[in-house]
């Protein structure tokens, strides 16, 4: 199943928020072996949120491996194993002062590091991997969300 990301994005939940909803277009990913989309609608947030702009971008970038890597034949058990390394990277720009001069760029990325050869072999617990990592960010959406802003867990 290729990646194909449709619009509108639905957000998990967050504290303060209604039905998040992230309205995108497709946009040109920095590097060709990725995918981007750029945040232009932000629905559900409690106040007003900017959506992405050249000075303050709100983009989804996923990024597979540029050159796949193989289980070398001469493999023993013990040895270390290449990976492919497959991230989402979230850039969000922030304001960090009262008169909103300061914006930098927040970064949120998620990255799998799959050993070469797990795709074929382990499939199942490759994709269960996922699934978990995934579900587990959906479900604790919320504290994970808070505890960036009050530092508490």
């Amino acid at each position: 199943m290729a990646l194909n990301p449709t619009s509108p994005l639905a957000g998990s939940a967050a504290t303060d928020w209604t039905s998040p909803s992230f309205t995108f277009v497709q946009d040109v990913a920095p590097e060709q072996n990725g995918k981007q989309i750029a945040i232009t609608v932000i629905g559900g947030a409690p106040s007003a949120q900017d959506a992405h702009s050249v000075a303050k971008p709100f983009t989804l970038n996923f990024v597979r491996p540029k050159a796949f890597r193989t289980l070398p034949t001469n493999a023993v058990p013990g040895s270390s194993v290449p990976r492919n390394t497959y991230k989402l990277i979230t850039r969000k720009g922030v304001k960090c002062d009262s008169g909103g001069l300061i914006m930098p760029v927040m970064n949120v990325v998620t990255e799998l590091a799959v050993p070469a050869g797990a795709e074929y072999y382990n499939k199942e617990a490759v994709k269960s991997a996922v699934i978990a990592h995934i579900g587990f960010l959906s479900a604790n959406s919320a504290a994970i969300a808070d505890a960036c802003v009050t530092g508490l867990m």
